[in-house]
């Protein structure tokens, strides 16, 4: 029996669960310009803990989808409105090793690989020769990002992190422009453009603008 307590009272829990609750936090607080803008990008994370429980195999998704609908347009003499769609899947995998600075903080380092799949579809954004101009466009993007973080334990399992990281980032995506005729019989319908490909590289510095409530199971 004792052995038993003894047992359940020095647990170790592999597994650790975050969300992201800086949008949270930031209707009770008054932030500067900078953290006010921040949009989460990775609103569940995962952890798993090693035996030793100094290294950690860490993952991330996110997803944000904004629709907006369009000013109205004179298709064939009818007034009508399209909608504006732009989605992103954002995921991130990795490794990281951590160190106890003291019983309640924490420091961990380490990198991630950050795949991120956007879409746009833009029915309608203007008006030319007749046309009803819009665009779509996808995107692959993949990013190598060392990172820096720092844990603080409020209690047994529970814990806040925040974290900086630098990525190098590759970026393969097509636009495509679309044609929506405005009067049927003046103007004919017209093809949408071929895909115009591009891939683009660069880097960048992300700030610790963010909070993940972590809990461990």
């Amino acid at each position: 029996m004792v052995q038993a307590q003894s047992d359940t009272m020095h647990k170790v829990h592999r597994h650790e669960l975050g969300a992201d609750i800086t949008s949270l936090i930031k209707q009770f607080l008054n932030f500067n310009n900078s953290f006010s803008i921040y949009t989460p990008v990775y609103y569940v994370s995962y952890r798993y803990h090693f035996k030793n429980n100094k290294y950690n195999f860490r993952f991330g998704v996110g997803r944000n989808f904004n629709s907006t609908e369009t000013k109205p347009f004179f298709i064939d003499g009818k007034e009508q409105t399209y909608r504006n769609n732009n989605s992103q899947i954002s995921l991130r995998m990795g490794f990281e090793k951590t160190y106890d600075i003291s019983s309640k903080w924490q420091v961990y380092y380490g990198a991630d690989i950050r795949p991120t799949y956007t879409k746009i579809v833009n029915k309608a954004t203007g008006t030319l020769g007749g046309y009803i101009q819009g665009n779509r466009s996808s995107g692959q993007i993949l990013s190598l990002s060392p990172l820096l973080g720092f844990r603080y334990n409020l209690s047994k399992g529970v814990s806040i992190t925040t974290e900086t990281s630098f990525s190098w980032t590759m970026d393969k995506s097509f636009t495509q422009k679309t044609f929506i005729s405005s009067d049927s019989q003046v103007f004919p319908e017209k093809q949408a453009d071929r895909k115009f490909w591009a891939t683009n590289y660069s880097s960048g510095f992300t700030q610790p603008l963010f909070l993940i409530f972590s809990i461990d199971l």
